[in-house]
This record gives C-alpha cells, sequence and structure tokens, in this order.
C-alpha cells in the first residue's frame, strides 16, 4: 500500500537519502550530484509558500518525496513541487501510484488544474510529465535555467 507520509524533522535523514540517490536531477537542479541535511532543510523552507510536503511510502520502505501548493500567489493555481522516486524503486509503478494519489486529493478539493515547473534540461521528467497528460504553456527562467511550465486540467 502506497502513502504520504507528513514530512518532519526526524525524516530529514531519509529524505536526504531519496535525493542523493538521483545525482543527476541533484545536478540539474542544484548544481550538485551530492546534498547536504542543510540543503534540504534550506529547501523545505526556501520558498513562503503555504506547501505541504509528504515522504512517499511504499509498504514498509521510504520510496520518494512529494510536495505542493494548493495556490501559489503568483498565479493562483495550484502547483505540484518536488516530485521525486528513490532511484532503487524507480521502474516499478510506484511513481504513476504516488502521482495517482496525488491527483486524487486534487480532485476531492475541487482542483481543475495543475501546474509544475520542470527543468528544460530534465528531458527524462519532461517526458514522464507529457505522458501523464501535461503540457508545456512557456518557458520561464528559475534559478539561472530554462524551466518549463507545465499543466494539466483534471477530469
Amino acid at each position: 500500500m502506497l502513502t504520504f507520509i507528513k514530512s518532519e524533522e526526524s525524516l530529514i535523514e531519509v529524505e536526504l537519502e531519496i535525493m542523493n540517490s538521483q545525482p543527476s536531477y541533484n545536478l540539474i537542479s542544484s548544481g550538485r550530484a551530492t546534498l547536504t541535511t542543510y540543503d534540504i532543510i534550506k529547501e523545505q523552507k526556501e520558498e513562503k509558500l503555504e506547501k505541504e510536503r509528504y515522504v512517499i511510502k511504499w509498504m514498509d520502505h521510504y520510496v520518494g518525496i512529494i510536495d505542493f501548493t494548493l495556490k501559489n500567489p503568483k498565479d493562483g493555481f495550484p502547483w505540484l513541487g518536488l516530485f521525486l522516486i528513490h532511484s532503487d524503486w524507480e521502474n516499478r509503478g510506484i511513481a504513476k501510484k504516488a502521482y495517482s494519489l496525488y491527483e486524487s486529493m486534487m480532485v476531492a478539493k475541487k482542483v481543475n488544474t495543475i501546474r509544475l515547473g520542470c527543468f528544460e534540461e530534465n528531458k527524462k521528467g519532461k517526458r514522464y510529465w507529457e505522458k501523464l497528460g501535461f503540457d508545456v504553456q512557456k518557458s520561464v527562467f528559475y534559478k539561472e535555467k530554462p524551466l518549463l511550465i507545465m499543466q494539466k486540467k483534471l477530469s
């Protein structure tokens, strides 16, 4: 069974292990392959958004991280922030299950559109989001890098 566990300080090391299992993503997003505990804490507090952050648990294993906001003050849309699966748990359908759980949470909250940002350099991520029905709306710069703003309408 897949569940979302509210992120808290006691799970920082779990989050660090998940993040550092994806060095290519870390290089794209932060310019470094390996992050520190400080980086995780800083990321959690970096943006002044009201966001929810969870560790994704599959059976007895922590397998990913998801964070999102229901209303980005810049555009009023719900945004999926971080969505990352531990490299040991890729290609098992867990990401799809986790995204499906997130999407059903949004539908239950009467959300009809979701946005996310995907670094243009993250080709694997872009393909994944397109498979799930997201379309590129525009390109902007974030942290001095091209970022694709992607959007999906929910039914």
